[in-house]
């Protein structure tokens, strides 16, 4: 494996904790302001879908996406805050 092939495992790693750390942080989130069938009813989508976002990792553009849509301030999805 040479050195850029390692590089990229690496990035490729750390984008996908960062991408599971988003879907922890909204379901903090929801704990800590709402439930899920709230949250679905007051954006005007499913509760499943709600659960599949918190069990599947997303990257910054959706959190993006999400955090407009559901209402919730910008960054709070963002693991790394600067």
């Amino acid at each position: 494996m040479g050195v850029e092939e390692a590089m990229r495992k690496k990035r490729d790693g750390v984008m996908l904790l960062m991408a599971q750390r988003r879907s922890e942080l909204l379901k903090k989130w929801i704990n800590d302001h709402t439930t899920q069938a709230e949250l679905a009813r007051q954006v005007g989508c499913t509760r499943q879908y709600i659960s599949w976002l918190i069990r599947n990792p997303f990257g910054y553009d959706a959190a993006r996406g999400i955090e407009s849509k559901f209402r919730i301030p910008e960054g709070t999805l963002e693991p790394l805050k600067f």
